[in-house]
């Protein structure tokens, strides 16, 4: 998606062979530790404006976003949660945005549904939308107060 909305980006993976198949199809991807303070500085993080957290071990989210934090405290970091504690977890760690896998998925059983069984899609995606609003409000209450932000539609668009 990054791609496809021309935004530059490389990925780091401690898989050698993901790594190796990515480099193949010409992907900007480097073999190492995302939560190695080195690694990161090595990969430009002094000069990004942002970081997702894509990884499948929660523990190793948390550490990702902990190291971040002593490197940026600025940086939007968007990371993926197991779950709704997970989510909770990261954003009192101090994520932007947490997207919590099994809320994600339930969210789209529910449209799916909801579409197949003949209620509008523009009926059905607002709802969706105002759910996912909903619990990313909730779990935004464990984020210290200094770092919440507007809800999106608040927020002001970055100057070109």
């Amino acid at each position: 998606m990054l791609k496809a909305h021309d935004q530059s980006y490389i990925a780091i993976d401690s898989n050698s062979r993901a790594v190796t198949a990515a480099r193949r199809k010409g992907e900007p991807v480097y073999y190492g530790d995302a939560a190695n303070p080195e690694m990161l500085k090595l990969c430009g993080v002094d000069g990004i404006r942002a970081l997702v957290i894509t990884m499948d071990a929660p523990g190793k989210v948390d550490e990702v976003v902990g190291v971040i934090r002593t490197l940026r405290e600025d940086l939007i970091i968007i990371a993926r949660a197991r779950d709704d504690r997970h989510a909770e977890r990261l954003y009192a760690l101090g994520v932007t945005d947490a997207v919590p896998e099994t809320i994600e998925a339930s969210l789209q059983l529910a449209e799916n549904t909801l579409v197949d069984l003949g209620v509008p899609m523009g009926l059905v995606l607002a709802s969706v939308h105002e759910r996912r609003d909903a619990f990313r409000k909730s779990f935004q209450a464990a984020m210290p107060e200094a770092r919440r932000r507007p809800a999106r539609a608040l927020r002001a668009r970055a100057p070109e």
